[in-house]
């Protein structure tokens, strides 16, 4: 997804959101990787700790910070915007994503875990000559490319906690309480 749909290029800047998912925790990775900046967002202390750790450069937590992408287009980028934005999340982040991205930006939306539906201004699209694609995660093809990093141990897929099948129902709301970093998996006996 990060080199097929968003292209991304080295010391290019991108905005990865909801560092704690599993989605974010290989995107950090395979972005540093690829040699990109990258900044992304969170909803505490312990996973700002944690995302750093994974190699993000600027970690910011969403909750203390309700207008963080003026803060990033602003002190982190200098008023440019970033180049690509990862997008999992969907209508509570949409429109943050849209502001993030410089003239000419790429905005990679992969999930909607908040909704499927956004309020947006089209002429933000047109004006700032923006990309946007949507990615079901990729193809054969990217899996097996992904596999290769895994197994030369450029990726590291991040595990927060296995629950007995027989737990699935505290498994989903170990989910619903939004305190994991990386996946939740269900052990099959």
């Amino acid at each position: 997804m990060l080199k097929t749909q968003a292209d991304l290029q080295s010391e290019e800047i991108i905005f990865i959101h909801g560092a704690g998912g599993g989605v974010a925790t290989a995107a950090i990775q395979i972005a540093k990787y690829f040699g990109a900046i990258v900044i992304t967002s969170t909803s505490s202390p312990e996973k700002i700790e944690k995302a750093k750790q994974l190699g993000a450069d600027y970690v910011i937590n969403y909750k203390q910070d309700k207008d963080y992408s003026r803060y990033v287009f602003k002190e982190i980028t200098n008023g440019h915007g970033v180049d690509v934005v990862i997008d999992n999340v969907g209508q509570a982040t949409f429109s943050t994503s849209i502001r993030l991205l410089k003239p000419g930006g790429r905005l990679i939306t992969c999930g909607a875990t908040t909704g499927p539906n956004t309020n947006l201004l089209i002429s933000q699209i047109f004006w700032k000559h923006l990309e946007i694609k949507g990615s079901t995660m990729g193809n054969q093809g990217e899996f097996h490319n992904v596999m290769k990093l895994v197994l030369k141990g450029k990726l590291n897929p991040i595990i927060d906690k296995i629950f007995p099948l027989r737990n699935v129902k505290k498994a989903v709301n170990y989910l619903k309480e939004g305190q994991q970093f990386g996946k939740v998996l269900l052990e099959i006996p």
